[in-house]
């Protein structure tokens, strides 16, 4: 049965384009099959030269499907759920030792960052590769920061759409007061617990993902430095 020349069917809706959808395929099935990620097998199924339903066409996917999964082995999934659980609990319990002192995790690392570099002040674009912060994320972070008066910011001679984030002497005091602290929970909860070997193993392959993760053209972002800071 065609509907017109062109074999194109009828308007969408109509009691016209029902029938002509039951004589042109089984729509059932062809909403299976695309339920399945079958996209290949819809276009197979209904008569060539005529035109897919709209409601069939918004359920293929865009892109092809995967035709293989490689699903993780015991050892793989064991591994990865105990890095997951091991540096949710990590992180959580060192950001309740800063928040104690008054500071959370990318706090510390901010101010650990500024008081690394010379004149204790870095580019908002480097310093947000450095803390693995979108810009925008950490142009808040700096707001917050400067509200308690830990780093301010200032103009870029150079360019003038940049600027400066500038570790405060109040911020410089504050790193040096909260990294004893910080240290004594790495150690405690982290370095004591494995052995040099282990240790050496963990920063290889860490840093293996890190590089592998980072955008063309940045360099790595570091993590703060817990060696004893230099006295201003």
């Amino acid at each position: 049965m065609a509907y017109g020349p062109s074999g194109h069917a009828p308007p969408t809706g109509s009691r016209v384009e029902q029938s002509w959808l039951e004589d042109r395929f089984d729509l059932e099935e062809d909403l299976d099959l695309v339920a399945h990620h079958n996209a290949a097998a819809v276009v197979l199924n209904i008569i060539e030269g005529s035109t897919i339903p709209a409601k069939v066409l918004r359920m293929v996917p865009r892109t092809a499907p995967r035709t293989s999964v490689r699903w993780l082995s015991a050892d793989e999934q064991a591994a990865w759920r105990s890095f997951i659980t091991g540096t949710r609990r990590l992180m959580d319990r060192l950001d309740q030792d800063l928040k104690a002192q008054g500071l959370n995790h990318d706090d510390y690392g901010v101010l650990v960052a500024l008081s690394e570099t010379e004149g204790d002040r870095m580019r908002m674009a480097e310093l947000a590769d450095h803390s693995v912060e979108s810009r925008s994320r950490l142009s808040h972070h700096i707001g917050r920061l400067e509200a308690r008066g830990l780093v301010a910011r200032e103009t870029c001679p150079e360019d003038r759409r940049g600027s400066f984030a500038v570790l405060t002497s109040e911020g410089r005091a504050t790193i040096e007061a909260v990294a004893p602290h910080h240290v004594e929970g790495v150690r405690h909860h982290f370095l004591d617990r494995l052995t040099p070997e282990e240790l050496a193993v963990i920063g290889t392959a860490m840093a293996r993902i890190d590089a592998s993760l980072l955008p063309s053209g940045h360099g790595p972002g570091a993590d703060p430095d817990l060696t004893e800071p230099a006295s201003s």
